[in-house]
């Protein structure tokens, strides 16, 4: 049976601005917590920014899927806040070939990106932990012939490039639940907003319906970009953090 976790009301702003509830009981809150919390204490907002793709879950629940597979844009998230201790937990993906390990045709390493500011005061830091899922290419040498900075191209790569997967199929139904056991997970990496290529605004023009944001008009406080270790080769990363 799958997990549900400790009763969260995961309330989605879909893209299309249209509030989604997926219900769940509140175990564990009695009517008079509720009744002594103001209405902002208890629904968290967030925002959350991944270059290319996200996918987010509170206490083992699916809060939130990123809507499209764009590179620039952020969404924001609400849920019901949970009494006691909860653990944020995001799948984050570059857009890069499941074989090759690249980007834009085979033309490009690509790089990654997380970022997230929830009302709660959480936030994305050097305190999640974080584990690579995919990384590559590996060859980079092969892959990128005759290149000191294997970044983009005009041709594809002059020869296969190998991409690597770290046990996703063991962990894949519980990496992302309160109990499982991440002690062997490492600390994300923070980068700098240089580091990530921060302030490219996305194109949304077409893509207004969707509700999309442009990071660059988000608050996003005291949060960090983070990822593994790196944002090239590091394609696919679940990271991990528990709030106390």
């Amino acid at each position: 049976m799958k997990h549900r976790g400790p009763g969260v009301l995961a309330i989605v702003l879909l893209a299309s601005g249209a509030l989604f509830s997926s219900s769940r009981s509140l175990v564990g809150r009695s009517s008079a917590h509720d009744a002594e919390q103001s209405p902002e204490d208890r629904i968290v907002t967030g925002t959350i920014y991944a270059d290319n793709f996200y996918v987010f879950y509170l206490n083992g629940e699916k809060i939130a899927e990123d809507a499209r597979f764009l590179p620039h844009e952020a969404t924001r998230v609400a849920f019901a806040n949970v009494s006691g201790s909860a653990v944020y937990a995001v799948l984050a993906r570059d857009n890069a070939d499941p074989v090759t390990g690249l980007e834009y045709g085979d033309r490009c390493v690509g790089d990654g990106g997380l970022r997230a500011v929830f009302s709660d005061g959480t936030v994305t830091n050097a305190d999640w932990k974080c584990k690579t899922y995919m990384y590559g290419p590996t060859n980079v040498d092969e892959c990128f012939r005759n290149s000191s900075v294997p970044t983009c191209k005009g041709e594809p790569p002059q020869s296969g490039c190998i991409v690597e997967y770290h046990g996703y199929e063991d962990i894949k139904d519980s990496w992302y639940l309160p109990e499982f056991d991440d002690t062997d997970w490492l600390p994300a990496r923070e980068f700098t907003a240089e580091e990530v290529g921060w302030g490219v605004s996305p194109s949304l023009d077409e893509h207004k319906h969707l509700g999309l944001l442009d990071p660059q008009t988000v608050d996003w406080g005291q949060s960090r970009f983070i990822w593994r270790e790196s944002l090239l080769y590091d394609n696919i990363v679940l990271c991990r953090y528990r709030r106390m």
